[in-house]
């Protein structure tokens, strides 16, 4: 073997690692995945606040979530079903933001986050108060299931439970500020937890005072679309009839 063929064997070899190194290092569903118990509802929210205000249409930031549900913003993003390079780096430069297409329903409400990508996210309010049946786009044919408004202040957040019908779940703060004090946060992370959720899977979206700047950030690679590949299904003992009756908390 000549001197240029062993350089180029090297250089396959080091390429192959790389790839490797990075697929063993990126943030797997699997491993941030939490099963869905049922949906948890706040009996006192108001949807008053909503509607108030003058603007015909309404943004919210998101500041706080589950890996998961950050993981699934990825997934609509860039029309992906796994990543073959994702890091907590990306979930937390994300910038996620959700624009309701009017003050008085979210219906087909417009996301955008990470380098400027967007989706339209569907949430269509139930015949049950405060529960609403949604829908991601993507992966496959899409997501869907069940989100409650698990906690409010009636002002200026909500905070949604988003419960699969793949029989996982996920959570998000929706907030119309950017800025969200201390305190705000831990009274909302003490909640969710007590709802079940695990707080290392949480994750702080960097949203203030803009978004931030990912130029010298390596971008996320999206896995190429397989053919063997299914949809994985989580079951908990509840999951078959799910739970969507009050439950104060």
């Amino acid at each position: 073997m000549n001197s240029q063929s062993f350089y180029f064997c090297s250089m396959i070899k080091l390429l192959i690692i790389a790839i490797a190194f990075q697929k063993t290092n990126s943030i797997q569903l699997e491993d941030i995945a939490e099963v869905c118990s049922g949906n948890f509802i706040t009996q006192d929210y108001n949807t008053t606040w909503e509607t108030s205000g003058s603007d015909t249409t309404q943004t919210f930031w998101v500041p706080l979530a589950s890996k998961s549900f950050v993981y699934h913003m990825m997934q609509n993003f860039y029309k992906a079903q796994d990543f073959n390079y994702l890091t907590q780096s990306h979930l937390e430069n994300s910038c996620i933001s959700v624009t309701k297409p009017n003050r008085f329903g979210w219906d087909l409400s417009d996301v955008k986050g990470y380098d400027d990508n967007s989706f339209q996210l569907q949430m269509i309010r139930t015949e049950i108060p405060k529960l609403f049946r949604f829908r991601f786009p993507y992966p496959n044919e899409g997501l869907s299931g069940y989100a409650s408004i698990a906690l409010s202040n009636n002002r200026d957040f909500n905070v949604f439970d988003f419960c699969f019908d793949n029989g996982l779940r996920s959570f998000a703060l929706f907030s119309t500020h950017r800025l969200m004090t201390a305190e705000e946060i831990a009274v909302i992370t003490a909640h969710m937890k007590s709802l079940g959720f695990k707080e290392k899977h949480f994750v702080n979206v960097e949203v203030n005072p803009t978004c931030p700047d990912i130029s010298l950030e390596d971008p996320p690679k999206p896995a190429p679309p397989s053919v063997h590949r299914y949809p994985k299904y989580f079951f908990s003992n509840s999951w078959l009839i799910p739970s969507y009756f009050w439950k104060k908390k």
